[in-house]
């Protein structure tokens, strides 16, 4: 039992997560304080969460702003073959990333429980919104970055740029969630 659990042993009270509860159950009354849990590892976890989350969304948005628009002015053979081998890298990797990411949002939510401080609201928001971006993302763009990894670049589709434009728009969709979701993590951590 840590110094804490003592004190508030002696006082008549117990702790239960980052609620302290009084240990005659009859007594309705109950006092709420910020979580005790140890800083050192709560600095951690923001740290780690904050990094992953802001490298992935910079990797997003680096393909939306810089990649994609570069590969576009190529002549079609090295456009596409560098599409192909784009689409199976990051098809390979961000799958990871992305559920890294929602983990450790989640367990930043887990951490500031309950949510009644504006911090733990902001958190729970970035993990709803990272949810939600990686339904968009295997609902619409995951499909066409599946046609594009498995292109034969002696026979492209017909319509080969169309599929590619569709894909940067709805990349553009994810890339704005990924930064607002970054922007609540963030502010949540900073605030917490």
């Amino acid at each position: 039992m840590g110094l804490f659990e003592k004190a508030l042993r002696v006082r008549g009270m117990q702790a239960l997560g980052s609620l302290i509860l009084p240990q005659n159950r009859n007594n309705k009354n109950r006092v709420l304080i910020s979580s005790h849990r140890n800083p050192m590892q709560s600095h951690l976890l923001d740290v780690v969460t904050v990094l992953a989350a802001g490298l992935m969304t910079g990797v997003e948005l680096t393909v939306a702003a810089f990649l994609h628009p570069t590969l576009s002015r190529l002549p079609d053979s090295v456009h596409a073959c560098a599409a192909r081998a784009f689409a199976r890298l990051f098809g390979g990797v961000m799958p990871f990333w992305y559920a890294s990411v929602l983990l450790l949002s989640v367990i930043e939510v887990w951490v500031h429980w309950p949510l009644v401080s504006a911090s733990a609201r902001l958190l729970a928001t970035a993990s709803t919104l990272w949810l939600l971006t990686i339904l968009f993302t295997l609902i619409f763009p995951v499909p066409i970055n599946n046609r594009v990894a498995s292109w034969n670049l002696n026979a492209l589709p017909a319509d080969w740029r169309e599929q590619r434009r569709r894909w940067d728009r709805l990349h553009a969709i994810r890339v704005v969630a990924l930064l607002v979701a970054l922007t609540c993590l963030v502010t949540g951590v900073l605030t917490a």
